[in-house]
């Protein structure tokens, strides 16, 4: 049995996240932020925030663009 089968279903859309986050600006009105604040399901998800110690390893953008 999959063990997340036992999470609750969600109605958040993670492919318009995904749209919502590349074609629009990251703040600001109407802006990506905004969308996902209006949009976010807290029941079936959850945001972290967190800090990356070794930044001198990111000189190369393609290795740390997702």
């Amino acid at each position: 049995k999959n063990p997340l089968d036992g999470l609750p279903t969600s109605n958040f859309n993670l492919e318009d996240w995904k749209r919502a986050y590349s074609n629009k600006d990251t703040c600001g009105k109407d802006g990506a932020f905004e969308w996902l604040y209006e949009h976010f399901d807290k029941e079936g998800f959850s945001l972290w925030w967190v800090d990356f110690k070794y930044n001198n390893d990111l000189t190369q953008t393609f290795k740390s663009s997702n």
